[in-house]
Parts: structure tokens; sequence; C-alpha cells
């Protein structure tokens, strides 16, 4: 290739890798509501509770989205960054997360439909929230 040509070259495959990001972010938004949809929900009382595993923290918001009524999805990731999203008008998420983070240095609130926060004990942290949701409803 000329050199005079190696500027349009980049800037070709600049294009194609903003494309491929874009689908790389679908796919993992994909693959994170499907585990959500595939994970056994706990129910208790009229709450359903789906605590989704992950594998990276880009699959969060889209686990935390478009939930039945009465749902409540908390995602993990094994780094330990969570997110909880509550369709269920009697469980305030921003609430739930800093009641289930009583794991020492965790950390996390928000609103009480969506909430965010991290822990370094992602076993407690998931055991708690089953826990935690029922002295909370």
């Amino acid at each position: 290739m000329p050199v005079e040509r190696l500027t349009e070259r980049v800037n070709a495959l600049m294009v194609k890798r903003a494309a491929l990001a874009t689908k790389v972010e679908a796919l993992y938004a994909a693959l994170a509501r499907t585990t959500r949809d595939r994970t056994t929900p706990e129910v208790q009382g009229d709450v359903t509770l789906r605590v989704v595993m992950l594998g990276d923290p880009a699959g969060i918001q889209a686990a935390l989205t478009d939930l039945p009524p009465g749902e409540v999805v908390v995602a993990v990731t094994d780094v330990g960054r969570v997110g909880i999203c509550s369709a269920h008008p009697a469980v305030n998420a921003g609430r739930l997360l800093p009641d289930a983070l009583t794991v020492r240095g965790s950390k996390g609130g928000g609103r009480p439909d969506l909430a965010h926060g991290s822990t370094p004990d992602v076993p407690a942290f998931t055991q708690g929230v089953p826990e935690t949701l029922t002295t909370t409803t």
C-alpha cells in the first residue's frame, strides 16, 4: 500500500473497529439478558428474586432492564461489581443494596428502582441478598 493511502486505510480500520465494538456491546447485553432469564428464580411471597452471576461488568445494566412486574434482579460479577433492579413496588433497591452490602469494605446505593455498588466478598453478598430481602419486605 502506498504511503499516501495509509491515512485512508487507518481511518477505514477505525470505522470498522467502532462497528465491531458496537456489535460486541450488543452481544454482551444479549448474553446478560439470557443469563438472567435462565437463572432459577427464588420466590419470596409475591417477590420473584433472581441473583445473576455475570462474567463481565459490561452486562450488568442489560441484566437489570426490562423486568416483569414483581421481579427483583441482582446482577453480580466475579470482580465484585453489583447492581439491583426492582420492579416490585414494595422492594426499594436503593435500600436493599446497602443493607445487603454489610460486608466490610462494601459500598453502594441508588434509587428505589435501581442501585449499584461493589463488594470484595461476592459469596457473602450473594448469600445475604435473599436474607436481606426477607427482612426488608
